[in-house]
């Protein structure tokens, strides 16, 4: 969706794409046991051991297709990993991706709302490769002519000339030439129900009226108390991300500590600071990318409580909310990270989805009009449109719009990573050619688009 939405702006000439056959794209990396291993590729490396993995891939895949469906209605993505493609997938690869997606532990995070294509795959043909060949819960896809570019291109990542905060820069300009009002930095204090069926929204200093609310956040009213008390249960993790710039070096390092990591410091009683994530970052950098002097730049940003964790039994919630919902007939709707979707596009998607199950939008679009009625007014608690779970532009920039099923290039694990840890950080270096192209090289390091690094247990 949000590749449609890109072409509606007019912004296909500001996407930077990594295309298919990009080494970014064919390389991939873990950080295990002290160095970059390069994932297999191709039928070759399924068929002969890669380390850090102790047999062939192949096996698991074998294993995969011959295992039994699951009778539970959820399972944890680590479980459900071992049980399919064994221990070292589940251990490896599995958690690895979990942490890049979601800064999450892999024996919390729920394989049916984190990973719905895998869930529905086997459900529907007992196999998840047999399911994903057939292309089970696949849903109908947007079309535009840059869907298709990207589709016949293979593009695996995509970002924008000026960085993804151009994409709420954009669709700021474009509803506001449209005589629709965009109040920014307004936090929203608080909403009532009127006698007459409508909303007052508190702007703290003033207010203004609503017949219908699409709540961004948990801020719910007093009239949806029982659909609060089932949402707070869905929490979410911090990320601290810092980038550094170090002379006689080609491209920037961005790193991205996070998720249990930091929750087992804030546990611990420790205090995140800014010299802490600096050096932990300049510890990572230096450990996987050999970059031993000091930086000469350093730039440090802690987005709070940034990524929703979908642990298990989160479609339970979200099923409860639905109900609720319909009995109660609140002119209310949720949207936003922390229900369907963490990336970029799923957000966008929540409120396309939303907006059309308005009957006044409905309309609206049945008559043929190009834009919203002058009279609406969009009150958006926090800093931009595109922001996840509260993070600021600089998260969305750095979290990209992906499929959460694909893996971020060269996510690690730690050597020794205490059992059940998620989290932790992410390194890479990464830039633009003169041409705007995603720099590669021939090295590891120049390939290196990022990585993981776990501090020790002592912290």
């Amino acid at each position: 969706m949000c590749g449609e939405q890109i072409s509606e702006l007019g912004l296909d000439s500001e996407v930077l794409p990594v295309r298919g056959d990009h080494p970014a794209a064919q390389n991939r990396f873990l950080y295990v046991g002290g160095a970059l291993h390069a994932l297999p590729t191709g039928l070759r490396g399924l068929l002969r051991p890669s380390p850090p993995f102790s047999k062939p891939l192949f096996w698991a895949g074998l294993r995969e297709l011959i295992t039994p469906r699951g009778k539970d209605p959820d399972e944890t993505v680590h479980s459900f990993t071992q049980r399919r493609l064994g221990p070292e997938v589940a251990s490896l690869a599995m958690d690895s991706l979990c942490r890049g997606v979601f800064a999450g532990n892999s024996r919390e995070l729920s394989i049916r709302s984190c990973f719905p294509s895998l869930f529905q795959a086997e459900q529907t043909h007992r196999s998840v490769l047999l399911g994903l060949l057939l292309g089970a819960g696949r849903s109908p896809q947007p079309d535009s002519a840059l869907i298709r570019q990207a589709r016949a291109e293979r593009w695996s990542q995509w970002s924008l000339r000026g960085g993804l905060e151009t994409l709420p820069q954009a669709l700021n300009t474009h509803l506001t030439s449209r005589g629709v009002s965009v109040l920014r930095g307004r936090p929203v204090c608080g909403l009532s129900l009127q006698a007459e069926g409508r909303w007052k929204v508190s702007l703290g200093d003033s207010s203004l009226d609503a017949d219908h609310i699409i709540m961004l956040s948990q801020l719910l009213p007093v009239e949806a108390a029982p659909l609060a008390r089932a949402l707070s249960t869905i929490t979410a993790v911090s990320v601290a991300v810092v980038n550094l710039q170090y002379r006689g070096a080609c491209l920037p390092v961005q790193v991205m500590l996070g998720g249990s990591w930091l929750q087992t410091l804030e546990a611990r009683g420790c205090v995140l600071s800014r010299e802490l994530f600096q050096q932990q970052a300049q510890e990572a950098a230096a450990t996987q990318l050999g970059l031993k002097e000091p930086p000469s730049h350093c730039l440090v940003h802690l987005h709070k409580n940034c990524i929703p964790q979908y642990t298990l039994g989160h479609w339970q919630k979200l099923e409860s909310a639905t109900q609720f919902l319909a009995a109660q007939r609140l002119p209310l709707t949720l949207a936003g990270a922390s229900y369907e979707g963490v990336a970029v596009n799923d957000c966008i998607e929540s409120g396309r989805q939303a907006a059309f199950r308005l009957p006044v939008v409905t309309a609206t679009l049945t008559a043929g009009q190009a834009s919203l009625p002058p009279s609406w007014k969009l009150a958006l608690r926090g800093r931009g449109l595109a922001s996840r779970g509260g993070a600021s532009g600089g998260a969305a920039r750095a979290g990209g719009a992906r499929d959460p099923s694909i893996p971020r290039p060269g996510m690690g694990v730690p050597e020794r990573c205490p059992a059940g840890l998620g989290g932790g950080c992410a390194v890479g270096r990464k830039g633009l050619d003169p041409l705007g192209r995603l720099r590669g090289g021939s090295s590891p390091q120049d390939r290196l688009l990022g990585g993981f690094h776990f501090p020790p247990r002592r912290l």
